[in-house]
């Protein structure tokens, strides 16, 4: 495991201790995509900068400018996930294809304080994903979607409507925003 404690002072480290490091959390980092092939990749940022990845050909530059704010040791800890979207931080070189990806980041506390350590992101590929709701047994009227807390759509039939708002989504005569709270109505109404 890594701890938090190994990451205070992480400038002041020698070259060789930030090396070893960086080897281990990026050993742990890989064990975990390999243990689990529905994640693509696993990133780990910490409030100096410094980016961990079980993916070697990251461009962590355009990780951060897709982050949409500054990390801040301010921050609570809190789980985000995002939409899908084109993973540009893929690759160094942007140029190549980027995928979509469900992205589910945690910013991580600390024990001691109040203020988070870092973030870490994995990310779930959207093919992935379809592929899994695929595999459902479904009628021809039947369609499925997935939601995330904040009302945005995860998964859709249709790709263009990834990332919108439910409530500003119909199939057929059904507004997705109104049959999710139907849905959450019911789930509620057969738990009491």
């Amino acid at each position: 495991t890594v701890l938090s404690s190994e990451f205070e002072g992480y400038s002041q480290k020698s070259a060789y201790e930030r090396l070893l490091l960086n080897r281990k959390i990026t050993s742990q980092l890989t064990n975990i995509c390999i243990s689990n092939d529905i994640i693509d990749h696993v990133y780990m940022m910490d409030f100096e900068g410094n980016g961990f990845s079980s993916n070697s050909e990251w461009n962590q530059a355009a990780f951060c400018d897709e982050l949409g704010q500054q990390l801040s040791s301010e921050q609570q800890g809190m789980t985000v996930i995002r939409p899908p979207h084109k993973a540009s931080y893929r690759y160094r070189n942007s140029s190549k294809n980027s995928s979509y990806m469900v992205s589910f980041m945690v910013y991580l506390n600390r024990y001691t304080q109040s203020g988070a350590i870092g973030l870490i992101q994995i990310d779930i590929p959207y093919e992935k994903i379809k592929q899994a709701i695929e595999l459902l047994e479904m009628t021809e009227d039947d369609f499925s979607f997935i939601v995330d807390e904040n009302n945005c759509l995860i998964y859709a039939p249709e790709q263009e409507k990834l990332g919108k708002n439910v409530f500003d989504v119909t199939y057929g005569k059904y507004n997705l925003g109104e049959l999710c709270q139907e849905l959450c109505k019911k789930e509620v109404d057969a738990s009491n």
